[in-house]
This record gives C-alpha cells, structure tokens and sequence, in this order.
C-alpha cells in the first residue's frame, strides 16, 4: 500500500472511531439521552471500549487466516482510540456517577467483582498506552516491548468478565463478545503452536542446545496457556448462558405461580361472595 493509501485509510479509521463520540454528543445537545443519561453514557462508552480493543485484537488474526496485511499499521491507532473510550467511560463514572466520592469508589471496587475487573483492565492498559510510540519501543526494546504488549490479551478477558458480570439476566451481548474475544485468542494460540512445531521440526534442535530447548518449552506454555484461556472463556460463558437460562426459567415459573395463587385467591373470593348473595335472598324470600 503506498503513503497516500496508508494515509486515507488512517482518516478513515480516525471518523470511523470518533463517530459515537459525535452520535453522543449531539445525542446531548438534543437533549436525547434517554431517561437515565448516567447509564445511557457509562454503557454506551463501555460498549465502544469493548469494540475497539476486539477489533484491534482482530487484526492479526486476519492476517493468520487470510493472509492479508495492509491493516496491521493500525493496531496502535485503533487500540489507542480504545483506552480513550475507557478513559472517558472511567471519566462519567468517576465524576459524574461518583462525583469525586473516593469513600464510595473504593467500597464499589472492593465489593463489587465487575468494578474490580474493570479498574483492573484500565490499569493494565495505560502502560500500554504510554508505551505505544516508536520511541518508547527503541527504549524498552522490541522483545520486551512485545512481552509488555502482550497484557492486551488479558485487557481483553478482563473486559469480557467486566461487561458480563455487568450485563443483566438474559443479555446475550456480552456472550456474543466473549465468543469472539475466544475465537480470536484461538487462532492466535494454534499459530503460535504451529510455527513453534514448524520451527521446532526444521532446525536441529542441537545447534543451540539447552538454551534452545528452554525457548521451546516456554513458548509451548505460552501457547498453551493461551488455548486453555479460550477453553476456560468459552466454557464460563456457556455455563454463565446456562445459569441466566435457568434462573429465568425460575422466574417465569415464579411469575406463573403467583398469578395461578393470585386467580384461586380471586375464585375462592368470588365463590364466597356468590354464598353471602345466595344466603341474602334467601333470608329476604323468608
């Protein structure tokens, strides 16, 4: 792709991310922020947060599975345009929900699990904010750059667990969300074994010896923490899946029992009230 390409392209992607910034602001011009603006906001820039990091975690899988690269220079763009929604979604929290009540914030992300993934994924991100320029990767240096940069993937659990712990009974969005954050990790681990067992077969493993094999074993962990993560995400959202299922089957079934008690309680009422008028014209034909 040439300069101008790479540059129309980065435009793009710019209005393409500040869009729901602009949707909400005129949302608040006019006056349109639902009945619960607080709420409307603190999701509404939580959900975006959530997209962006999926869709810079995308990136390379896209160029695993079909072999295109041209939208790799934007990883840095699009994750950076993440941590600003989650800094802005932290912001409506912080000031406008909490309003400076520190007392209340740090009971909130002590009792509450969502609130502690959330602050826990935040935090993890700003390093990697700070460190996403191309200086800061000559200082840290590409291999422990890349180690660094790494935490995304656990941003990315974090963010997940966030939003469905946050999510009401029945809400099948953060599972769609957990579904794909388990594909994309996915990919990732089974690329990662298969280059290590490719590299792995091609070059003798006693050129290097044990310095060698160390790498191997670590990078087979690495790998396999990895695809056991996906499992582990894949696995706790069925099962979460399961629990919302059941628990409003037993609400229904809660609902259905109050209304069947409800309409005996009206029939025995009326049954009663039918005896009393019988008994009146009775008394009146004597």
């Amino acid at each position: 792709m040439t300069r101008r390409g790479r540059t129309v392209l980065k435009a793009w992607v710019w209005i393409g991310c500040l869009s729901p910034l602009l949707a909400l602001l005129y949302r608040y011009w006019t006056n349109d922020l639902t009945a619960n603006p607080v709420s409307f906001l603190t999701n509404t820039l939580g959900d975006w947060t959530l997209r962006l990091l999926l869709t810079s975690l995308a990136l390379t899988p896209l160029r695993i599975m079909f072999g295109i690269g041209w939208q790799m220079p934007l990883r840095r763009l699009v994750g950076l345009f993440a941590f600003f929604y989650a800094s802005l979604h932290f912001a409506v929290w912080l000031v406008i929900d909490q309003f400076f009540d520190w007392h209340a914030m740090l009971a909130d992300i002590l009792k509450r699990p969502f609130v502690t993934a959330g602050m826990c994924a935040l935090t993890l991100l700003l390093p990697l904010a700070v460190t996403s320029t191309a200086g800061m990767v000559k200082r840290l240096g590409a291999r422990a750059w890349t180690r660094l940069h790494r935490l995304v993937y656990v941003i990315g659990i974090l963010g997940v667990v966030h939003f469905i712990w946050l999510a009401k009974v029945g809400r099948v969005t953060p599972y769609s969300y957990a579904g794909i954050l388990a594909l994309l990790l996915g990919i990732r681990a089974v690329d990662m074994l298969r280059r290590l067992v490719r590299r792995r077969w091609n070059s003798p493993s006693h050129l290097n010896g044990d310095r060698r094999m160390r790498t191997s074993m670590r990078e087979w962990a690495r790998g396999l923490v990895v695809l056991a993560g996906s499992a582990f995400l894949v696995g706790g959202c069925a099962h979460s899946m399961t629990a919302d299922e059941k628990m409003m089957d037993k609400g229904m079934m809660s609902d259905d029992g109050g209304m069947a008690k409800d309409a005996g309680m009206s029939t025995d009422k009326e049954m009663m009230q039918d005896k009393g008028t019988m008994q009146d014209q009775g008394t009146e034909k004597k």
